[in-house]
């Protein structure tokens, strides 16, 4: 959800720190090649070590969790670092939720539970961009902001 966050809203924090309105892509850029290489490289390392999946899995999610932490620093320098760390655990994420679900659940109803995992996602992205980052930046938003953000 909050790797969804970033990627949703990455052109809106860019301008908000101060970023030209046409520079998000860049942003939207290294997100993307670094969900390639974080899924690459994952499926790499997992299959040489696949005893260590779940902890690859708990590394990259709390590598998202340490990525928004680092964007309370409200740099352009965190953002860069942020969307490198989101990017490369995002693809992580998405590689192993397959292998995951299962290994641990096995294939008989492999269908339903890997679209419920999937589909965590998405409803982890709308509920944290959409009710809890809304509600926080709303009120805290400068009054000329409704014609940027």
């Amino acid at each position: 959800g909050t790797g969804l966050m970033l990627i949703n809203n990455v052109s809106q924090i860019q301008i908000a720190m101060g970023g030209a309105r046409n520079g998000a892509d860049v942003f939207v850029s290294l997100l993307s090649v670094c969900s390639g290489l974080g899924r690459v490289g994952v499926g790499v390392i997992s299959d040489k070590f696949p005893a260590y999946r779940p902890f690859f899995m708990t590394l990259a999610l709390a590598g998202t969790a340490a990525a928004m932490a680092l964007m309370l620093v409200f740099t352009r320098a965190a953002l860069w670092a942020s969307c490198l760390v989101v990017g490369l655990c995002f693809g992580a994420i998405n590689c192993m939720n397959a292998t995951l679900v299962s290994e641990l659940f096995g294939l008989k109803h492999f269908p339903g539970i890997y679209g419920t995992a999937s589909i965590a996602l998405a409803v982890g992205s709308l509920v944290i961009s959409s009710f809890v980052v809304g509600r926080v930046y709303d009120p805290l938003k400068p009054s000329d902001a409704d014609s940027i953000c």
